[in-house]
């Protein structure tokens, strides 16, 4: 269990990094570009306001006054912290090889979270933007794989035990949520695929903002093409974004006619789902909107 590249909370804070110093960053123009969604999007919800605000509160989150410039040495100190990965991978991928064990072992990678690293002037997970919400997942068996990309909805907490039963041909144990991904990773054409996925998330980590304190939940819907977003605080409570139009996140379509049929859509969704699976809490907040 690699810790980077975590360490870049310490390192905005201007602490020593537990993993080792990545050195002094360069002059800003000579770290990487900003990021075309570095503010936050038209139409934002009232909640991921809030939520921004309660966390930069915070003196353990100290990015609400980051510069530009400040922001692409952050860049530049978080690619850092990912090389340090990439080489601890490859140290146990070369032991997999001297091993001789290679061909023998699935190799999978992924994440727990994202870390938006200065979109939407967020530097923290807990939110349903890409850049949290999407984790890295990948698959390799020596000799089985291709090599690639998936385009398919995955949603890693319940798709990996399918998946490793799947690729080590053990019976997938009943009642699971998840579908393996064995065909997606060897170039077959799955059998079926999702028309969404849905993520839960109860967003505690926040200071007092003008003397409030919230505990709010959120549930996401990721459609193939759309993100439908809602949480049980605020007038604004719900978003929705084009993926394919707008995959940095930067306009809030809800409100807008013509998406009026996508945004029912993706509602009944999340209500087929929540009844599918007891979700009070998600049906309570759809009774609201």
């Amino acid at each position: 269990s690699f810790m980077n590249p975590h360490n870049i909370c310490e390192w905005s804070r201007g602490q020593a990094l537990p993993g080792g110093s990545v050195g002094a960053p360069p002059a800003p123009e000579e770290c990487p570009p900003l990021k075309p969604n570095m503010v936050p999007p038209a139409g934002e919800t009232d909640l991921m306001t809030h939520m921004r605000r309660a966390y930069q509160a915070h003196r353990l989150f100290p990015v609400g006054n980051f510069t530009s410039d400040k922001w692409r040495q952050y860049l530049w100190a978080y690619y850092r912290l990912i090389e340090k990965v990439d080489h601890n991978i490859g140290t146990v991928l070369e032991a997999l090889r001297e091993s001789g064990q290679e061909q023998n072992t699935v190799v999978v990678f992924l994440s727990d979270h994202g870390e938006c690293h200065g979109t939407h002037r967020w530097n923290q997970k807990t939110v349903f933007y890409d850049e949290s919400a999407r984790v890295p997942f990948i698959i390799s068996h020596k000799g089985t794989t291709r090599a690639g990309t998936c385009d398919a909805l995955v949603h890693t907490g319940v798709d990996l035990i399918p998946t490793l039963c799947e690729f080590a041909r053990i019976p997938v144990p009943p009642g699971l949520a998840g579908r393996s991904l064995r065909r997606h990773a060897t170039g077959q054409a799955p059998t079926e695929d999702r028309p969404y996925i849905v993520i839960s998330n109860h967003m505690v980590q926040c200071e007092p903002v003008d003397g409030v304190l919230l505990k709010p939940e959120g549930r996401m819907v990721r459609s193939q093409r759309y993100k439908y977003c809602l949480y049980s605080e605020g007038r604004q409570r719900e978003s929705l974004v084009d993926m394919e139009m707008d995959p940095g996140e930067r306009l809030n379509l809800v409100g807008k006619r013509e998406c009026a049929d996508i945004l029912r859509q993706h509602r009944e969704h999340l209500r087929q789902f929540a009844q599918h699976h007891s979700d009070a809490t998600a049906l309570s907040m759809l009774g609201r909107v």
